[in-house]
């Protein structure tokens, strides 16, 4: 009875915490009019990925848009598919700076 109560939860777990593949790494590339981004993830593969109206864009836990992602932000990217048929559905986006970020100038 256990293992049937563990078989029927683990699939409504896996739902809450988001199913598919994930891209972890840094935008390299937003083509906007090709609804679509490139991210070079930590073991240095350009991954193009596929955005849609049913993409959701976060920030620190709050929602937002297409074009609020810059290259150069980091991102976890949750897909489905594979190869040039990999689109996103959902992008967390880091609120950290990436380390090719200027730092802001020192004011005197």
């Amino acid at each position: 009875m256990l293992a049937l109560a563990v078989s029927v939860a683990m699939p409504i777990a896996l739902l809450a915490h988001g199913t598919g593949n994930k891209v972890t790494g840094t935008v390299t590339g937003v083509h906007a009019a090709m609804n679509h981004i490139e991210v070079k993830s930590g073991d240095g593969h350009l991954v193009g990925i596929k955005v849609n109206d049913a993409t959701k864009f976060t920030k620190g836990g709050r929602a937002v848009t297409f074009a609020d992602l810059k290259e150069g932000s980091r991102v976890v990217v949750t897909t489905t598919g594979t190869g040039d048929e990999r689109t996103a559905t959902l992008v967390r986006m880091s609120t950290k700076q990436t380390a090719t970020a200027q730092p802001a100038a020192p004011q005197h």
